[in-house]
């Protein structure tokens, strides 16, 4: 048996079935496959940890999908992958609701800025507003809104910041948030909670006459 050929064969094998969403099967052909491989194939080996990582991740077996990213994280040297890596790593912290390690790794994907900028931002204000650390939550969300505005997640870094300036009390700066998203959003519910918001915000601020209207 030419083992070199051996390796490749399970390689791609394990690959059709994670292309045809058999994870399972893809995971059990990945696990089986030679840890010691011909130099010549190294690329192969190191790009196995990453297609593992994956069939885990798509189970959502985190637990499994950080050990093997993790050890992917230490051989990466495709900018791209890494990139894609950190991005998955915050994820499955994330899952794990651990949102120290979540916030440490969706700033290292920041980093690399290849590419889901806004995504890594909304999803690192949501890490970090759930450590308690809201000036720079505030700060992620106000990068969303001043150099992505045509992402997905303008909106709901909207609504964030004007439900953080409403929730701490400075009501003039949550209204301005608030009528930014109604003025732009096409997302009907968010608009109805930001109407919502706003007429609390004057009936809290006894402007009765003004939430009746």
């Amino acid at each position: 048996i030419n083992q070199v050929y051996s390796y490749l064969t399970n390689f791609w094998m394990a690959d059709c079935y994670y292309h045809l969403n058999e994870y399972d099967k893809s995971i059990e052909v990945y696990n089986r496959m030679s840890t010691s491989v011909d130099k010549n194939i190294i690329d192969y080996a190191n790009l196995r940890l990453y297609n593992l990582a994956y069939s885990y991740f798509q189970i959502q077996d985190y637990v499994n999908s950080l050990k093997w990213f993790r050890s992917y994280e230490k051989v990466v040297a495709d900018s791209i992958k890494m990139n894609d890596t950190y991005l998955r790593i915050a994820d499955a912290y994330f899952m794990r609701n651990n949102f120290h390690l979540s916030s440490k790794y969706y700033v290292k994907a920041l980093s690399c800025g290849h590419f889901d900028i806004d995504y890594a931002l909304y999803q690192n204000s949501i890490s970090l507003g759930l450590i308690e650390k809201d000036t720079l939550k505030v700060n992620c969300l106000k990068d969303i809104i001043n150099k992505f505005p045509n992402s997905s997640y303008y909106d709901n870094a909207l609504y964030d910041l004007a439900e953080y300036y409403k929730n701490i009390g400075i009501y003039k700066l949550a209204q301005t948030y608030y009528d930014s998203l109604i003025f732009c959003s096409n997302d009907d519910d968010l608009a109805a909670s930001s109407y919502l918001s706003i007429g609390m915000i004057f009936f809290n601020s006894s402007k009765i006459e003004l939430a009746i209207e």
